[in-house]
């Protein structure tokens, strides 16, 4: 049987995936591109907006809060009507300017302290602090343009024109500052020394030039200060242009590739879930039973493939399922398939635990000659099909039909090793009840409504070691039972008769399926051919299903037997007698009954034990 194609596959799976994975690696390198471009643009801005602007408009801010204080203290100076010595207060603050480490706050306090100690004199006092404030300009102005300086150097700066440009133009502003601020000074120094000569007219026309030269560097400064805020927003403006730019492109990108993964979801959905879910329904048909499923498959792919090589397998299956049906109304369809599927059986026999039964039409014989063969043989098939299911249906194996008889048997590898003697009693119990509806067909399987033959079954069940194997010729070999326990469930159905039972179970068989089922101990028996006595049993239901006037014979029938037994053959009587108050009709009661009238007759030996001899069947 061919199960799988060898054919080449048009277009893999593989293929189909890895074209997806592709065109989705090239979005995402796409995004990747443009979003690391955008972000090296919005770094540069911020780099430039942090690493310059902002440094530079904190700077440019010192310079003119210094420039503002220089001023102001300048401005006491005149207020306190500056006299001699006032130059000589300006030198030694310029020296001791000089000499400050830094322009922080606590340096600046330190000077403070030193012109309060050197120049009492409010006027000399003040000129000090302006020659402090002077140099701190001077300092920030230094910074400002070193500041520029190192930003026209920077690559980002060098390799784009535009901030060449700006950083050019802000460094030839902040050129300027200087100059004006000399001009400044040197007024300043004019003045100085004009009041040191007492001309009045010349102060006057000092200070009004003073005046216009402060105004000329406040608006210079400003001027600066304005450009450098420009920029700073203007970048600002930017970078925040650049974010947006970067978060309207990725979520542009984002959508193309949902919407683009979308359609491959369908297309997968189409040529790829589809058929497996049609390759599980078909799975799902054939776990139902249904072998006459085919799964179309209209792609080019592995799963086609995979479904023809599914609907070779249907057929493979059916082929054999066909095999199964045909063999298996001569053999049982357990041995059957495992024949099928490969499964060895016992070849060379070995010792297992095994339950055994056996039935039997009573008095066929005499009913195949009251009937035409053809209606003999028509009864008879009915009957069979109608035992063999429940033995089948639980796990058991039929062994074979010996005429109007069947042998089957339960245990490993077919049913549990603990459960194989509940499953033949339950068996067995359902085979009753299906007779009573066999009994109702009968007249329409013989065609006939009057002179209908009783028909009843003995049956017998024992559970005990067989030997298991397959025994016969070459040509021809059968699966089966031997051993004193296939010989012993063939007395018990025999036994039957003598008791007047239809179902006898052995103590072994009970005592395995005591859990699940209802019984009546009926004696201890040592049949044809052993030595070993035999606790019997009748089978009376499953466990619980049995009436109450059923509990109430069995027990008063198992009180008899104990008399019995004990050799009390009165109190055996009156429990006997009970029994038949209760079932006029009981076998068992009136075969003790005349049992101990003979016993009583010619009681037994010291030896006697209560065992009872069959002979033959």
């Amino acid at each position: 049987m061919k199960f799988f194609v060898d054919e080449k596959v048009r277009h893999p799976i593989g293929a189909k995936i890895l074209g997806i994975t592709f065109i989705l690696l090239i979005l995402m390198g796409i995004v990747t591109y443009t979003s690391n471009t955008n972000l090296k643009k919005l770094n540069e801005e911020l780099s430039i907006l942090s690493g310059y602007y902002i440094p530079l408009d904190q700077a440019l801010g010192d310079l003119r809060m210094n420039y503002t204080l220089q001023i102001l203290s300048f401005e006491r100076v005149v207020a306190s009507h500056p006299k001699k010595g006032i130059e000589i207060a300006r030198r030694e603050g310029e020296k001791l300017a000089l000499a400050m480490p830094s322009c922080s706050r606590d340096d600046a306090k330190e000077f403070r302290t030193k012109a309060r100690a050197m120049f009492p004199a409010a006027d000399q006092y003040n000129m000090a602090i302006y020659e402090m404030q002077r140099h701190c300009t001077d300092v920030q102005i230094k910074l400002t343009s070193e500041l520029c300086e190192k930003a026209l150097s920077t690559p980002v700066v060098v390799q784009s024109p535009d901030f060449t440009r700006k950083f050019t133009k802000l460094q030839g502003q902040l050129a300027q500052i200087p100059r004006l601020r000399n001009d400044l000074h040197s007024g300043i120094l004019r003045y100085i020394a004009e009041l040191q000569k007492g001309g009045s007219q010349s102060v006057n026309l000092l200070e009004e030039q003073f005046e216009q030269n402060r105004r000329t560097v406040g608006i210079e400064t400003g001027s600066v200060s304005n450009l450098l805020h420009s920029y700073t927003q203007e970048a600002a403006k930017k970078a925040n242009g650049l974010e947006r730019q970067a978060f309207r492109f990725n979520w542009t990108m984002t959508l193309a590739a949902a919407i683009f993964g979308l359609i491959c979801a369908v297309f997968l959905t189409r040529n790829l879930v589809r058929p497996i879910r049609n390759l599980l329904t078909g799975a799902k048909e054939i776990q139902d039973g249904n072998l006459n499923i085919q799964v179309q498959v209209s792609s080019a792919d592995e799963i086609a493939l995979l479904a023809q090589s599914f609907n070779y397998m249907v057929a493979g299956l059916k082929e054999k399922e066909t095999i199964k049906e045909t063999f298996g109304k001569y053999l049982d369809p357990k041995i059957v398939r495992t024949l099928l599927e490969g499964q060895a059986l016992t070849q060379s026999g070995e010792k297992r635990t095994m339950t055994v039964f056996f039935s039997d039409i009573q008095n066929f014989t005499n009913m195949s000659e009251q009937l035409a063969p053809n209606v003999v043989v028509r009864l008879l098939n009915h009957y069979i099909s109608a035992m063999s299911e429940p033995i089948r249906g639980n796990h058991g194996i039929i062994d074979k039909y010996i005429g109007d008889a069947i042998m089957a048997f339960w245990g490993p590898p077919f049913s549990g090793a603990n459960e194989h003697a509940l499953l033949a009693c339950r068996a067995a119990l359902e085979q009753y009840r299906r007779l009573a509806e066999f009994r109702e067909a009968i007249p329409d399987i013989i065609g006939l409504r009057k002179g209908i033959p009783d028909f009843n079954v003995r049956m017998g069940i024992c559970t005990g070691d067989v030997i298991v194997g397959t025994v016969g010729a070459e040509m021809a070999k059968s699966y089966t039972v031997i051993g004193d326990t296939v010989n012993l469930a063939s007395r018990l159905e025999a036994a039957n008769k003598l008791y007047g039972t239809r179902l006898i179970i052995s103590g072994s068989t009970f005592d395995m399926a005591k859990e699940g089922i209802e019984v009546r101990e009926l004696d201890i028996v040592r049949v044809f051919g052993m030595t070993e006595p035999v606790r019997i049993f009748e089978l009376l239901g499953l466990k619980g299903d049995i009436s109450g006037v059923s509990r109430e014979l069995r027990d008063n029938f198992e009180k008899g037997l104990a008399f019995y037994r004990n050799r009390e053959w009165k109190d055996a009587r009156v429990s006997f007698e009970a029994c038949l108050a209760i079932d006029p009709q009981d076998s068992p009661s009136h075969l003790f009954i005349s049992r101990i009238a003979s016993l009583e007759a010619g009681p037994p030996g010291d030896d006697w034990t209560g065992v009872w001899n069959l002979s033959g069947k």
